[in-house]
């Protein structure tokens, strides 16, 4: 992979890590 490249690889696991995140809250607010 080229260096160049982590950078963006990182900040879309992030990205998606956040959109988990973010779902397993709205599913925890639910089923309070």
């Amino acid at each position: 992979m080229n260096v160049v490249n982590q950078p963006i690889v990182k900040h879309k696991l992030g990205l998606l890590n956040l959109a988990e995140e973010l779902g397993n809250v709205s599913q925890a607010c639910k089923t309070q």
